[in-house]
C-alpha cells in the first residue's frame, strides 16, 4: 500500500539529506511561509467535531503507511472521564498524634501479595480502525507514528504545514539505514522495551491534515519526578535524542545515574530489568540502582532516629500507621514508600516478566510528601486519584483500579543514600 502522498514519515534512510518527495513542501519553501505558534483544527479523533489546539512542542499522532486519505473512524485510546468528576471540593483536616513517651514504630508489611490480574488486565484497549480503499484496516497502538511539532507555518491560501520530529521504536531503528552507531547507542537500544520510543532529530514536513490527534505517548526524564503509573499498552519515552550526522549517530540527553565510581551497572538504566531509587534531598537528588545500595535500614534504626529521620515524610508516615492506620491507610503507605522505578515483576511477585516498562508511583508519593503536616486531606481516596498525575481523559474506574493496585503493594525495604545519608 502506498505511503501518504502529502508528507510522509521517512524512507529507509534517516540521513540529513532527506529526499524532497518525502515532504509536503520543500524545507526551503516551508521556511518562507508565515510562522504560527499554534493552530486550531478538527481531526478525525475529535468528538463532535470540536476544535483542538495544536502548538509547537506538542506530541501528536499520525497514521502509518497504510494511512488512508480520509479515515472514517478512529477508536478512542482511553475511556472518557466521568463528567461528574470533581476534584475541587477536597477538604483538609489536622491530624493529631500522641508522641509523648517512648514511640512504637510498626514495620512495613512485606507479606502482601498483589493479584497478578491487576497487571495482566492492564488497559485492554481497542485498535485504531479505519477505512482504506473501501476496505477496513486496523493498526495497533505500537504501530501508529508519534512525532513532536517543531514548527507550524501557513501559506496565503490557509494551507498549514507542520514540521515534525519523529519518535522511533527499537524495531524502527533496526529497519533504518542509520549511520554507524556509537557504543552508547547500541547499549541504549538493547535496553529499549517494545512500547518505548526515542526521538530523532530527523524531520519531515507534512500537511496539517495528516495529524489525527494529540499523542498519548508518556514522556518522562531522569532529572524530574514526573513518571505516572504506566500500563503495558502505554507508549513511553525516557528522553534523549538521536543525532544523525553524515558519519555516525550519537545519543544525546541520556542521563547517567548511580555512583560515579563503583556502580555495578556502568551507570546505565534498563527500565525492564533495573530497580532504581531516588534520593529526595534537594542537595543530592540522585537515582541509584538498588543493586548498588548496601546499607539497608531496619525499623529499629529508624526508631532510634525518631524526628531526625530524613525525609521527614517517612517519620509522618510511621506516625500515621501507628495512630491512624484505619482512617488514613493510603496516606500512611504513601509517606512510608520510597520513590522507586521498577519493572512490574519486581513490584509484584508472580507477575509476568514480559511487561518490560518502568512502574512508578512517584507522582502521588511526591504529592503526599508535599503536604503541610499535620494538615492532610479528609478524603484520602479522592485525593489519591486526583494526584496520580494520569491524563485528564482517564476514567474514574481506571484511577480506582490504580489506587487498589497501590494499596496492595508491599512497601519495599529502605536503604540509606550513600551520598547524603537520607533514607531512600
Amino acid at each position: 500500500m502506498a505511503p501518504p502522498k502529502k508528507g510522509g514519515r521517512r524512507l529507509r534512510s534517516v540521513l540529513p539529506e532527506e529526499p524532497a518527495q518525502n515532504h509536503a513542501v520543500t524545507p526551503a519553501a516551508f521556511d518562507k511561509l508565515a510562522i504560527l505558534d499554534h493552530v486550531d483544527v478538527v481531526t478525525v479523533m475529535n468528538a463532535d467535531e470540536e476544535m483542538i489546539q495544536l502548538k509547537v512542542g506538542d506530541i501528536v499522532l499520525l497514521l502509518p503507511a497504510k494511512d488512508p486519505e480520509t479515515p472514517s473512524q478512529i477508536v478512542r485510546r482511553r475511556p472518557v472521564a466521568d463528567t461528574a468528576q470533581n476534584w475541587e471540593d477536597l477538604t483538609y483536616a489536622h491530624v493529631t498524634v500522641d508522641t509523648s513517651g517512648e514511640m512504637s514504630f510498626l514495620a512495613p508489611s512485606n507479606t502482601s501479595q498483589v493479584p497478578v490480574d491487576l497487571l495482566e488486565s492492564d488497559d485492554k484497549v481497542d485498535e485504531y480502525k479505519y477505512m482504506c480503499g473501501g476496505q477496513p484496516v486496523q493498526a495497533g497502538y505500537d504501530e501508529v507514528w508519534h512525532a513532536e511539532i517543531a514548527a507550524i507555518r501557513c501559506d496565503g491560501a490557509d494551507q498549514c504545514y507542520v514540521k515534525v520530529l519523529w519518535y522511533y521504536s527499537t524495531h524502527d531503528l533496526n529497519g533504518q539505514d542509520v549511520p554507524r552507531k556509537t557504543g552508547d547507542l547500541k547499549r541504549f537500544q538493547e535496553t529499549m522495551g517494545r512500547m518505548e520510543r526515542i526521538k530523532l532529530d530527523h524531520f519531515t514536513i507534512n500537511e496539517l491534515e495528516n495529524v489525527i490527534a494529540h499523542s498519548d505517548l508518556i514522556q518522562f526524564s531522569m532529572t524530574q519526578l514526573g513518571l505516572i503509573p504506566l500500563s503495558h499498552s502505554d507508549v513511553w519515552s525516557r528522553g534523549g535524542t538521536l543525532k544523525c550526522g553524515a558519519a555516525r549517530t550519537d545519543l544525546e540527553g541520556v542521563v547517567k545515574i548511580c555512583l560515579e565510581s563503583g556502580c555495578a551497572l556502568n551507570r546505565e538504566y534498563n527500565p525492564g530489568l533495573h530497580v532504581i531509587r531516588f534520593c529526595s534531598n534537594v542537595k543530592c537528588g540522585h537515582w541509584y540502582h538498588t543493586d548498588c545500595l548496601s546499607e539497608k535500614c531496619q525499623v529499629e534504626g529508624l526508631q532510634a532516629l525518631g524526628k531526625q529521620i530524613q525525609p521527614r515524610a517517612l517519620y509522618h508516615g510511621l506516625l500515621l500507621q501507628e495512630h491512624h492506620s484505619q482512617r488514613y491507610p493510603l496516606l500512611a503507605r504513601l509517606l512510608m514508600s520510597p520513590i522507586q522505578r521498577a519493572p512490574p515483576h519486581m513490584w509484584i511477585p508472580g507477575s509476568a516478566r514480559h511487561h518490560l516498562y518502568p512502574l512508578s508511583w512517584e507522582t502521588v508519593i511526591s504529592a503526599a510528601r508535599g503536604l503541610e503536616w499535620p494538615t492532610i486531606p479528609e478524603k484520602e481516596q479522592k485525593w489519591f486519584m486526583r494526584n496520580l498525575g494520569v491524563p485528564a481523559g482517564v476514567s474514574r474506574q481506571e484511577r480506582q483500579r490504580r489506587m487498589e493496585q497501590f494499596s496492595q503493594l508491599s512497601i519495599p525495604a529502605w536503604y540509606r543514600c550513600p551520598g547524603c545519608g537520607w533514607i531512600v
